[in-house]
Parts: structure tokens; C-alpha cells; sequence
């Protein structure tokens, strides 16, 4: 599967500039107002701060984030106006989508040791003061990148997520056999025989969720393996087990899964078998998952959540 950062555009636009100092005292930044999940009201900007600046500005109750995880956010970010009131240059109350933005994606856009979203709790809000960039990975428009972005952490997926339920065992024998402990990675037994030409879909955990529709932003735990060794080349899991997100029916993914997850529940675990033209075959194979455009692939999807 091609993995996708849901919020890179967002992302790497209002904050990839923060390779800059150390953090620089909070009094720098404007008032921020407003209640939580909804569009914060800032007050006038002064001088921009020499480093960045991240402040609490309301301190949430909810879970706790910790390492390699998803977090669901709101963002406002704004233009670092000094003299102005704060406008948004980006909203995700306006374009009505929330951002998806993992722990790690945070971090690395963030100089060392100015901040991070794990131990933070849902419901908090967060200011992010950026200097003007001195990152060689500056924003795609070309700006400087100075800027205010704040950040509502309104909930998140954490590492090593899997869905619940009893699942069912694989009846076909001539299909792959699938055993996963909950919070484990699955392991996927393929079959001597030939792969079947036509794509499958074999549902192991039913989820009771809402159903997946094109255009949906899915968040997954997922395993892919080739059906001819059976070795795993693209899992979630090798990243700690952080949940990933992407759009489905969009094109931006592997054909199967546009094909075959519309329909499914969130709470569900599905084993997908995807022929060379359903995978990476037209693409002309992976070379970087070591896919052939021959192969043929073998998923098992969690299905988290979607957005």
C-alpha cells in the first residue's frame, strides 16, 4: 500500500519550518481565546519570537497520547502579522477535515526538545509559534514560514491499536490463513497452490461501525505480504505499531483497496489477496517494497476508524 500522510499537505505547509533554536518564552505570543473545538480567536501579533514558541493554552482531561500515535486534530494556522489581528491562512473548521497527524510527524517538524504531542491529553489546545524558516524543507509556496498554528488534540489512536472480536478462521484452503493476538502483529500462512486471478475479500472480524465510502479518510493497522514467499514487505507494525490514514477510492492507493474496503465497518479485520493488477502490476511493480509486477499481494487491514 502506498502510505499517504494525511496531513502532509496541511503539514508540511505550517510547520516544516521549525529547524530553527531552542523554545522562546510563551508571554511572545498573542491572546488566543475561544473554547475548545472551536475556531480560536487571536489577538494582535507582536515581534516574532527568535525561537519557537509551543504553549498550553487549554490543558485537556481526556486519554493520553503517547508515542507512535494518530492524533485527530483541529488546525488554524495563521500569518505572523506583527502589529495585526490574527486571520487564517488555513482552517480545518472552514474546509470542514480535521487533520490526522501522527506523534512522530509532529516531532520531526519541531527543533529537539521543543515539544511534542505525546503526554498531552485529549482536549488540550496548543499554540505553535514558528520562526521564520531556516529549514531547508521550507513550505511548497515558497514563504518564509513564520507563523502561529493553533492545534486541538481532539482524539487519537494509539500504538498497537487492533480491533476487538473473536475472529473467524480462513475456510478456503486455498487461500492464506491469518492468526493475530490482539495488539500483535498478524501472521499470514500463505498456501502452496496458485494465487487466485480475480481479487478476494475475507472478512475475519465483523465491526458493528460505520461503513467505509469512497472518499473517506480510513485509519488502519495493516500487514501485506508477496503470496510466493509469504514475506512481509509493508506493515504498520514496523513502525512500532502506529495506526496509519488514507483516502480511499481515490487512486492513491493499491487497486484492492479501493475496490474492496468501501462497504466494510469500522471494527472490522478483512484479509485482502490482490492479483499483479489489482497491486503494484501496472504500476510496473515496488521497486522500494522489492515488488515485482508480478506479484501478487496478501493484506490484513484493521480498520480503525474513519475521517
Amino acid at each position: 500500500m502506498r502510505r499517504e500522510g494525511l496531513a502532509g499537505a496541511v503539514v508540511l505547509l505550517v510547520l516544516a519550518a521549525t529547524g530553527c533554536g531552542g523554545e522562546a518564552d510563551a508571554s511572545e505570543l498573542p491572546e488566543i481565546s475561544g473554547s475548545f473545538g472551536a475556531e480560536p480567536r487571536v489577538g494582535e501579533f507582536g515581534p516574532l519570537p527568535d525561537g519557537v514558541v509551543i504553549d498550553t493554552v487549554i490543558e485537556g482531561e481526556g486519554d493520553q497520547v503517547g508515542a507512535n500515535a494518530l492524533v485527530v486534530a483541529d488546525l488554524v494556522s495563521y500569518d505572523w502579522a506583527e502589529g495585526s489581528p490574527g486571520e487564517p491562512v488555513f482552517s480545518s473548521h472552514a474546509v470542514g477535515e480535521q487533520v490526522l497527524l501522527s506523534t512522530e510527524e509532529f516531532a520531526a517538524y519541531v527543533p529537539e526538545g521543543a515539544g511534542s504531542l505525546s503526554g498531552h491529553r485529549e482536549g488540550t489546545r496548543l499554540a505553535v509559534a514558528v520562526p521564520k524558516g531556516s529549514s531547508e524543507s521550507g513550505p511548497p509556496d515558497g514563504s518564509e514560514g513564520a507563523g502561529l498554528h493553533v492545534l486541538d488534540i481532539v482524539t487519537h489512536y494509539p500504538a498497537a491499536r487492533t480491533v476487538e472480536g473473536e475472529m473467524r478462521p480462513v475456510s478456503d484452503p486455498d487461500l492464506p490463513s491469518v492468526e493475530q493476538e490482539p495488539g500483535s502483529e498478524p501472521r499470514i500462512d500463505v498456501p502452496d497452490g496458485d494465487p487466485p486471478t480475480e481479487p478476494v475479500a475475507v472478512p475475519l472480524i465483523e465491526g458493528e461501525g460505520p461503513q467505509i465510502r469512497k472518499g473517506d479518510r480510513v485509519v488502519v493497522q495493516f500487514t501485506g505480504v508477496t503470496w510466493d514467499d509469504g514475506a512481509v514487505f509493508d506493515s504498520t507494525w514496523d513502525w512500532g505499531g502506529r495506526p496509519t490514514a488514507f483516502p480511499v477510492g481515490s487512486g492513491q492507493i493499491v487497486p484492492v483497496w479501493d475496490a474492496e474496503l468501501p462497504g466494510v465497518r469500522v471494527g472490522s479485520r478483512v484479509m485482502l489477496v490482490a492479483p499483479p493488477e489489482y497491486g503494484y502490476g501496472t504500476a510496473g511493480g515496488k521497486e522500494s517494497l522489492g515488488i515485482s509486477e508480478d506479484d501478487t499481494l496478501v493484506y490484513v487491514v484493521d480498520v480503525l476508524g474513519v475521517h
